[in-house]
């Protein structure tokens, strides 16, 4: 690294989507499949269900078809049988008595059929809650994804994606999505981002030796850098980046090996079942390199910034985090405008990366000796 000298502070920072957000950026999943669907998308004013709509012999009736999904009309007694089916009343569920703009009766309920059906079952389980996408596709490939189906005189539980092929073509067809719609934002939003990032946290490293390991697609913090980054500091975009040519593409999927279930997955000879596993996806190019070189060849401590430490990135922080030469980290926090703030997720999932507890609490600094943004 450029003027590095031997007494300089050595910082690696861990930069998740949290930051881009406290820049401005509407880059959240929750965002993101907004973007694609929302209630606006499966309004049928002008739309009326009448008996002659769907008869005995018709099982449904095609009201709207996108790239995406179709609208459909069914009978309430027509079962939601195929992967990817979901009634608009579970999709956006309703205060009782509250208006509706989509057809749902007695007899006759609207139906949005997913193309893609994992994007269907994560515009599903957003409804609901927060969505990892990347833990929905990781419970999808160990076949935890089941759906009710319920007929007449019973209910059937059947596993969803059992085709692990279409499964995969699937969630590149999400990150391609994702892509997309990051380029767009990033665009529209590249001239606001030096006015709002966190600046004091930004401060705490820009004047060391320091290594950003950049989980995010964007490269929001090196427009804020620009000069620091070349005197001091190196950014290794560990995912990929948006603009970039066909083998830097962004990188999505799972990282955790360490779980059981990424070993029974393992144990099952079938390569497609890894094939969008990181740690494996990382051996295609030097960026691991970067980062093991830089953790191995002296003291450094660990500064956290918008990134939630969870499942999905688990074997790459744990190897940063447990390192002999690691010596304290510190995670700062995020407050929302309710004024509730994320400190203790982090603070679990990242005693989640030690064996040794008692090694995590000594690296680990306390609440008070980190920043709030």
């Amino acid at each position: 690294m450029a003027n590095k000298t031997e007494n300089k502070e050595r910082k690696l920072v861990i930069l998740g989507n949290g930051f881009d957000l406290s820049c401005g950026l509407r880059s959240s999943y929750s965002q993101f499949i907004a973007s694609i669907f929302n209630e606006n998308s499966v309004r049928v004013e002008g739309v009326y269900a009448r008996p002659h709509v769907i008869n005995d012999n018709l099982r449904e009736e095609n009201i709207r078809s996108n790239e995406f999904y179709e609208l459909l009309l069914m009978r309430q007694s027509q079962p939601l049988s195929k992967s990817g089916e979901y009634s608009v009343s579970e999709l956006f569920p309703r205060e009782k008595g509250e208006e509706i703009k989509y057809i749902d009766n007695q007899n006759i309920k609207t139906v949005v059929r997913f193309k893609n059906p994992f994007l269907g079952h994560i515009i599903y389980k957003n409804s609901k809650n927060w969505v990892d996408i990347e833990m929905e596709y990781f419970r999808a490939l160990n076949g935890e994804i089941v759906k009710k189906i319920e007929y007449t005189n019973e209910v059937i539980t059947e596993v969803q994606f059992d085709d692990k092929e279409k499964l995969n073509i699937d969630l590149i067809e999400v990150r391609d999505l994702l892509v997309d719609y990051l380029t767009e934002e990033v665009k529209s939003k590249n001239h606001l981002i030096r006015d709002c990032y966190p600046k004091e946290i930004v401060t705490s490293f820009q004047n060391t030796d320091f290594l950003v390991v950049n989980f995010n697609y964007t490269k929001t913090l090196n427009l804020i850098l620009r000069a620091t980054l070349d005197k001091f500091g190196t950014m290794v975009n560990i995912h990929g980046e948006l603009f970039k040519k066909f083998s830097d593409q962004a990188l999505f999927g799972f990282g955790n090996e360490e779980s059981d279930k990424y070993k029974e997955l393992e144990s099952k000879e079938n390569n497609d079942l890894l094939k969008y596993i990181k740690s494996l996806k990382y051996q295609e190019n030097d960026k691991i390199k970067k980062i093991h070189n830089y953790i191995d060849i002296d003291a450094y401590d660990v500064i956290v910034i918008g990134h939630s430490c969870g499942a999905s990135d688990r074997t790459l922080l744990k190897e940063i985090f447990t390192h002999q030469n690691c010596k304290k980290i510190y995670a700062h926090y995020h407050i929302d405008d309710n004024g509730r703030d994320d400190s203790f997720d982090r603070i679990a999932n990242i005693s989640r990366c030690f064996p040794n507890k008692d090694n995590f609490r000594r690296k680990l600094v306390t609440k008070d000796d980190c920043i709030a943004f």
